[in-house]
């Protein structure tokens, strides 16, 4: 497989992101979770959110990211220009709504392995963590 110009470099800085918040969750007693870092957030405003991914072997698209994924909440690693990033987690359940009420559909083609999902703003990520919180309220 040949990898995307850079490709390195945003391992390596993944891997850092990754180990950052393990290091935090593994302390709060957190086993199952997903971390991404998202390099570009701060150009588009955005995060990006994979749920699909072309598997050349098959020829055929199949869930990843957010939609196949087995753990109970993500994360998204989102790098400051002081180095210092921002982490934003949530139970995974509701990023799945977020991205059901407020994805906007994606479709990334650059590379030999392409890749769709959604586009979603940091405040549709909130929007959803407080409406189910706002929820639970109800409920009890």
């Amino acid at each position: 497989m040949k990898a995307e110009k850079g490709f390195d470099i945003n391992l390596e800085e993944g891997l850092a992101g990754e180990g950052f918040v393990k290091d935090l969750l593994l302390s709060a007693g957190c086993k199952k979770c997903e971390v991404k870092t998202d390099m570009r957030w701060h150009e588009t405003g955005n995060i990006f959110i994979e749920t699909g991914c072309w598997e050349n072997k098959h020829r055929q698209w199949r869930a990843s990211g957010a939609f196949a994924s087995k753990s109970e909440y993500w994360f998204e690693v989102l790098p400051g220009s002081n180095g210092i990033p921002m982490i934003i987690g949530l139970p995974i359940d509701i990023l799945k709504e977020a991205i059901l009420n407020h994805g906007q559909p994606r479709q990334q083609n650059k590379s030999e392995n392409p890749s769709h999902g959604y586009l979603l703003k940091l405040e549709n990520l909130i929007e959803e963590f407080v409406n189910e919180a706002s929820k639970s309220r109800k409920a009890s």
